[in-house]
């Protein structure tokens, strides 16, 4: 039809001929039949979920990650983002920024590092691919670990030298496993705290 409806909390990016010629707020619009077409962009707070990111710690253990990364777009930069990466943006411009960049942090810090920082090590993560994806549009609320595991042997490993180990599938019983885990790496021993909670 020549009649279209662009929702609240969307923008409407128009297509002539196949090359973009405008945009178009939440309304009633108007387009000519067969050579104009409209893409819907969500212009409203998003989610994507890496399932299973694996990596090596710098001390060679295996861990496997969840990462979820939460973003909205530049309202000024939708044209620039449909034209250089397309309706499914995210696979071009995010997913080779926050996986790749978490796994490099993940290769510099060791195991038990990681379990005791886990905060500090997504807010890093989250600063680094805020700043590199501002420029182009996207702008990153946050990048949320919500799952790092290690090998099983890792975790034998630990438990042979007497080391402390802790599961945590709450989200508000993590502040104090790894306060506990700090403790028991200040005292010299390995720790590792199994987190199997997401962070909201």
């Amino acid at each position: 039809g020549s009649w279209y409806t662009v929702s609240q909390g969307e923008m409407g990016v128009i297509y002539r001929n196949g090359g973009i010629v405008g945009t178009a707020d939440p309304g009633l619009h108007f387009k000519v039949p067969i050579i104009e077409s409209v893409e819907h962009v969500n212009m409203k707070t998003m989610r994507l979920t890496y399932e299973n990111v694996s990596a090596y710690t710098s001390d060679q253990q295996t861990s496997n990650s969840k990462i979820t990364v939460i973003w909205h777009l530049d309202p000024g930069k939708v044209v620039d983002i449909m034209s250089t990466a397309g309706a499914n943006y995210w696979v071009n411009l995010i997913s080779p920024v926050v996986p790749t960049y978490y796994k490099s942090v993940i290769n510099s810090n060791d195991a038990a590092r990681i379990i005791v920082s886990r905060e500090k090590l997504a807010a890093q993560v989250t600063i680094h691919s805020a700043e590199q994806l501002l420029k182009r549009g996207i702008i990153i609320e946050s990048v949320q670990l919500e799952n790092i595991d290690f090998s099983k042997e890792y975790e034998k490993a630990v438990e042979a030298v007497d080391g402390y180990g802790e599961t945590v599938d709450r989200a508000d019983a993590l502040p104090a496993a790894m306060d506990r885990a700090v403790e028991q790496v200040a005292q010299g021993r390995q720790a590792v705290l199994n987190v199997v909670c997401g962070t909201g």
